[in-house]
């Protein structure tokens, strides 16, 4: 995170400033004697009392300078593009007439440093986010032992299914044997019993058929006699 940005011009007159937190000493000036007056303009950063690092971009058109101050242990990967972005976007409406730099253009302006830092710090965590599920231990079934155990279980159980499916489908085919097998005896049996009825029936008019005839053979004697 950024302790401060400050944005001045070449004479030392501050355009713009922004400070989260109090920094002992004057670093600023720091800068101007060490660096910028002796026109170092190989050195683009430099260390404040071991605890803060200054790193800095000129703009030779409006002879600007802006400065991003953050602590020494922080490791602001981004710190180069986000300098270039904030020069740019304050260049982009800058004049030499510092009138138009009121306390509106002021709040303005904070309003866009303030969110050009947060999609660089939103990347940082998006960075970290990454780096860490990287090193984030894998749950047992994320490994390819857990995987290979979990696929074998699948297969296992897939096997199991399909057995228990044909074992299935195996009882309900016996099953439809045994019913059609049952109503076919009943229907051989229904066909007997017909069978025996209309025999029995053509027995019975047979020797109905024989009674009558003896019969009429005794009328016939008789009357003879």
């Amino acid at each position: 995170m950024i302790s401060s940005f400050f944005i001045f011009t070449r004479g030392g007159i501050v355009l713009w400033s922004k400070q989260l937190e109090v920094i002992l000493g004057n670093p600023i000036n720091m800068l101007i004697q060490n660096i910028l007056l002796e026109e170092k303009q190989s050195e683009s950063q430099f260390t404040f009392n071991k605890e803060y690092k200054l790193k800095w971009t000129l703009d030779n058109q409006f002879e600007l300078i802006f400065v991003a101050i953050y602590l020494n242990i922080s490791n602001i990967f981004y710190i180069d593009q986000l300098l270039e972005e904030v020069r740019s976007s304050f260049v982009s409406t800058y004049k030499k007439d510092y009138s138009l730099h009121s306390s509106e253009y002021s709040k303005l302006f904070t309003k866009k440093y303030d969110e050009i830092c947060y999609r660089y710090e939103e990347k940082v965590k998006e960075e970290r986010e990454k780096k860490s599920s990287l090193f984030k231990p894998k749950k047992f079934e994320e490994t390819n032992k857990g995987k290979e155990i979990a696929l074998f279980k699948k297969n296992d159980e897939n096997k199991k299914n399909t057995k228990a499916k044909k074992k299935e489908e195996e009882k309900k085919k016996k099953e439809k044997e045994e019913e059609e097998k049952k109503k076919k005896k009943e229907k051989e049996e229904e066909e007997k019993m017909n069978k025996d009825k209309i025999e029995l029936q053509k027995s019975v008019d047979l020797e109905k058929e024989k009674n009558e005839k003896k019969k009429k053979f005794l009328e016939k004697k008789i009357w003879s006699w």
